[in-house]
């Protein structure tokens, strides 16, 4: 019997090593290490690239001794669309929006990622994710993240 490559572990592993070296040397490049006792800023970004692409060359070499290969299903073109919007939304405009809007705004362009998206219940998701976030990241452990946006009277 022939062994055939495990397709979606090959794919899933080159996917984690490349990007686990791409953000690894981006670290290590451009932000200072520090040591383990006295850690900088680039050092953990690092380690979690160092397990990433480790993790990565397992999956890899593990797509070799399996007897199953797996095909890939239908892309879902429509979620990585409206996903990647929100992501662009929110690293673009967090300062004019404020953080309350910003995270609405994104959490419900990313609910209409699914097939059967529901207006209503994604603002209603989004509204509570919003909250959540606002609550934790602008009042609990103050992030220095405007509340206010500058588009609606923020400095």
């Amino acid at each position: 019997m022939k062994k055939q490559i495990n397709t979606s572990d090959l794919v899933s592993g080159a996917v984690f090593l490349g990007v686990g070296v791409l953000y690894g040397v981006t670290a290590y490049e451009t932000l200072p290490m520090g040591e383990a006792l006295s850690m900088g800023p680039g050092y953990f970004p690092a380690i979690l690239s160092g397990l990433l692409a480790l993790l990565g060359t397992v999956m890899i070499g593990r797509s070799f001794h399996t007897v199953q290969s797996i095909e890939f299903g239908k892309i879902p073109h429509r979620a990585i669309a409206f996903i990647t919007a929100a992501i662009l939304i929110f690293a673009n405009l967090l300062d004019e929006l404020g953080l309350p809007l910003c995270v609405f705004v994104t959490s419900f362009l990313a609910f209409f990622g699914k097939r059967e998206a529901n207006p209503l219940r994604g603002g209603i998701i989004a509204l509570g994710i919003a909250i959540f976030c606002t609550a934790i990241f602008g009042f609990g452990i103050r992030l220095p993240i405007p509340i206010v946006g500058t588009w609606i009277g923020g400095q």
